[in-house]
């Protein structure tokens, strides 16, 4: 999800000339699309690296096998 986030943040940035606003806007709405009902923010700790991203997790951990739901 970090790498999402991060690669989001870049294009918006270099490619759109996109203000901080408006990459926080998108991270948010992304961020809302994988889990409406948010992340606690300790995937990483509890065991959540390959859940799916619905469940609060980080959705596997490999970028060609994502678990959305």
């Amino acid at each position: 999800m970090t790498r999402f986030i991060g690669g989001l943040a870049k294009f918006l940035i270099t490619r759109r000339g996109a203000s901080v606003e408006v990459v926080r806007k998108a991270a948010t709405a992304w961020i809302a699309e994988l889990n409406p009902e948010g992340f606690s923010g300790d995937a990483c700790f509890s065991g959540g690296c390959n859940k799916p991203f619905s469940e609060g997790g980080c959705g596997g951990m490999s970028e060609k096998r994502l678990k959305f739901r």
